[in-house]
């Protein structure tokens, strides 16, 4: 037998690799961590996009020779992504003088997350909700009167009822806040409020299980006080997520594309599917990269909270128009079908309109 085709020689061979690629990764993860302590020692941010773009490079450029270098980026991309990962966990300043927050609303799924996540930045953390408070954070029955020792007070409550407790908060002291989804049910509260006190507002673009905020989105609303906002920009610039200023007029408008659109394609996509009466156990076998990744979606957004989307598609003024557009959307793909011109025309437009999004590369 050919020594160079000894499978279980290659095999051996390949155990071997394995546990060098093992090490070798182990090792780039405790410089990473080693890394991260620098950067906190200096004060420099988790991310430097420039230096995540050689090493994307870097590695584009080494898998070049074999003909592979997709697999280099995606290498690449897990390596940073991990590397931050370890950086983000690292143990954060303590001591809780960094300020103290009052999360209303903090026992729900979002107001824990922010809980730990002040709490991980060195704050002092008060709760009120009408459900227990998790161990280790101070719960306050009146929080009006607990308003008036805290540096921010963040209202983590669904947008229904965000706008009554604007209103409770009227005349506060500290910087007063929202984390809605949708801001047109109290849009009018927030800017009233504003004009005579620090009001301010926040999005954060991601979900209660988020671990890593890297490459996630956090959009700061300006309700027309320029101290609130600026306020909430330095509470947040320290962390991993991109900070978006948008205007409180735009953002529901924004919204609707960004939110509405995709959870009602997702929803839509699941109720057709299961209108179509094909077992689902026999189509997670059957199905390509497309409609795997769809159904992976539509799988998420399904198992969320129920309605904290119904009142992203009710409360949104804009939401109409992307169901009415998308209705439209489905229209015009289905008439070009029968034109393989027009249907060559639809899909370099769509092609062209989606171009960002397939040059985007979030890690």
């Amino acid at each position: 037998m050919d020594r160079d085709l000894d499978l279980d020689a290659l095999r051996r061979r390949i155990r071997n690799l394995d546990a060098l690629i093992q090490d070798l990764v182990g090792e780039r993860l405790e410089i990473a961590r080693r890394a991260g302590l620098a950067k906190r020692e200096r004060g420099l941010p988790v991310r430097d996009l420039a230096v995540e773009r050689q090493v994307v490079a870097r590695y584009r450029e080494a898998f070049e020779e074999d003909g592979l270098p997709e697999l280099g980026e995606l290498l690449a991309a897990l390596v940073i992504r991990h590397s931050v990962m370890v950086q983000e966990d690292l143990p954060a300043p303590t001591g809780g003088d960094a300020g103290t927050v009052l999360l209303v609303g903090g026992a729900g799924r979002m107001g824990r997350w922010f809980a730990r996540f002040f709490t991980d930045l060195g704050w002092r953390v008060l709760v009120h909700d009408v459900a227990p408070t998790e161990d280790g954070l101070t719960s306050v029955d009146d929080p009006v009167a607990a308003a008036a020792d805290v540096d921010l007070v963040l209202l983590t409550v669904p947008p229904a009822a965000t706008g009554d407790w604007l209103e409770r908060l009227r005349g506060v002291a500290p910087v007063v806040a929202d984390i809605g989804s949708i801001k047109a049910p109290f849009r009018d509260r927030l800017r009233e409020l504003a004009a005579t006190q620090p009001v301010g507002s926040i999005h954060p673009m991601w979900g209660p299980d988020t671990r890593l905020l890297s490459g996630k989105n956090l959009l700061v609303v300006d309700c027309g006080h320029a101290a609130a906002t600026a306020y909430l920009k330095k509470v947040f610039e320290p962390t991993a997520a991109r900070l978006h200023e948008v205007g409180l007029d735009d953002h529901d408008r924004l919204m609707a594309a960004a939110l509405n659109l995709p959870h009602l394609l997702s929803l839509a996509f699941g109720r057709a599917l299961a209108n179509r009466g094909v077992p689902s156990e026999l189509l997670v076998h059957l199905g390509g990269p497309t409609f795997t990744k769809q159904a992976r979606v539509a799988a998420e957004v399904a198992n969320e909270n129920a309605e904290l989307y119904r009142q992203i598609q009710g409360l949104n003024p804009h939401g109409e128009e992307v169901a009415t557009a998308l209705t439209e959307a489905i229209a015009a793909v289905r008439t070009a079908v029968a034109d393989p011109e027009a249907f060559a025309d639809l899909m370099a437009d769509e092609a062209k309109a989606l171009e960002p999004f397939a040059t985007w590369w979030p890690f």
